[in-house]
């Protein structure tokens, strides 16, 4: 059994070793892990690791959906105060974009039609999340219009989110050839399956079920083959997903 357990610090202090080569922390690292092993390596994970793991994106989405089960308007009241109080534009579209993110669309939107129509109206991130909550109430033909002055106006700023929003606005509006040519653009370079999800949904609803299902299937396999956070992230689209294999 000893030579588990030393292999076992062994094989820890490298991993650390190389670690702190990667970020550029070896000194004074290297002699507090070589001669102080097993408390040298658990001093460099609390202090080095730990935090890193802990502010990455991930962590950070994984961190809010936990504690959005525990009390998904947490922050809602601590917002709808701040806005109360100043009535500033940052503070209401915090306001809004905390409804949009918890999944009261319909709360934020008359907060993102009201900012729309200020002098901040041209405000890229105001414009997405407006665009947003659209998209999220159906509201699909004044999305593509929000979205259109995006894109003029802001053209360096769209991103993989933003060609979402739009394919949606597209599909929503019934337009399945230009919608289509979106999703087929986004999908291939959207992190996460979000997009293809949703472009396999689209594609079962106007009845191309095969290629629908084929897509879900590449969904199921990627995450089952993906590290568990990755899993948890992706949740809501993997259950999707896994659904409509089932049914299949």
């Amino acid at each position: 059994m000893a030579y588990i357990y030393y292999g076992g610090i062994l094989l820890l202090m490298l991993t650390c070793v190389v670690h702190a080569a990667r970020n550029g922390k070896i000194i004074p690292w290297i002699y507090v892990i070589v001669f102080l092993p097993l408390i040298g390596c658990i001093a460099y994970i609390i202090v080095e690791i730990l935090p890193q793991a802990l502010s990455s994106p991930d962590a950070q989405k994984i961190k809010e959906t936990a504690l959005d089960l525990r009390d998904p308007e947490r922050n809602l009241r601590k917002l709808k105060h701040e806005a109360e109080l100043s009535n500033s534009v940052d503070a209401r579209q915090r306001l809004a974009d905390e409804y949009l993110r918890i999944g009261r669309a319909e709360d934020g939107l008359p907060i993102y039609r009201a900012l729309a129509a200020t002098d901040y109206g041209d405000d890229p991130r105001l414009q997405m999340g407006y665009a947003n909550a659209l998209v999220e109430t159906a509201n699909f033909a004044e999305a593509e219009t929000v979205l259109d002055r995006f894109q003029r106006e802001h053209p360096s700023k769209t991103d993989a989110d933003g060609h979402l929003l739009f394919a949606r606005a597209l599909a929503g509006q019934g337009k399945s050839a230009q919608a289509i040519e979106e999703y087929e653009a986004v999908i291939v370079y959207f992190p996460g399956p979000e997009a293809l999800c949703r472009y396999a949904q689209y594609l079962l609803s106007i009845g191309r079920k095969d290629e629908a299902i084929g897509h879900f299937r590449k969904i199921v396999k990627t995450i089952e083959t993906s590290p568990p956070h990755v899993k948890r992230i992706n949740k809501r689209w993997y259950q999707t997903a896994k659904a409509q294999v089932a049914a299949a």
